[in-house]
């Protein structure tokens, strides 16, 4: 399905795995440009750089084609709530949107893949001037 974030609209793939003892909702927020190849060393760079300080997720690009996406999954031994779903989904979200700007900035802008975590702290306008 298709979600509006603020500066953007991303595609969301939820993924949900049940077995007799355990349940799996994996969600991905993918963005909706791919980087450019004589980008996409310093979007990895950046994507790490933001990776090692997350709590909650990762980002990820894909290499062949610069395709970029924040992954979530939550597990359990039981039935997966609404307030499970809504948290994962909402986490999900909410990394892909504080984190678009500043990686559309190094992707299509002159920014230094060492800038991403300052450059994801400010407002997404002052980012995409």
């Amino acid at each position: 399905m298709g979600c509006r974030i603020k500066e953007a609209s991303v595609r969301i793939v939820i993924d949900v795995f049940e077995a007799d003892d355990w349940r799996r909702l994996l969600t991905f927020s993918t963005y909706p440009v791919m980087v450019p190849e004589n980008r996409r060393a310093a979007v990895v760079e950046a994507l790490t750089r933001i990776n090692y300080q997350l709590i909650y997720g990762n980002f990820e690009m894909d290499l062949a084609d610069g395709e970029v996406r924040f992954r979530t999954v939550v597990e359990g031994e039981k039935d997966l709530d609404d307030v499970m779903i809504d948290r994962v989904l909402n986490a999900n979200l909410s990394a892909a949107d504080r984190h678009f700007a500043a990686l559309m900035t190094i992707t299509y802008g002159n920014a230094s893949p060492d800038t991403v975590i300052d450059l994801a702290s400010l407002p997404a306008r002052k980012n995409l001037q």
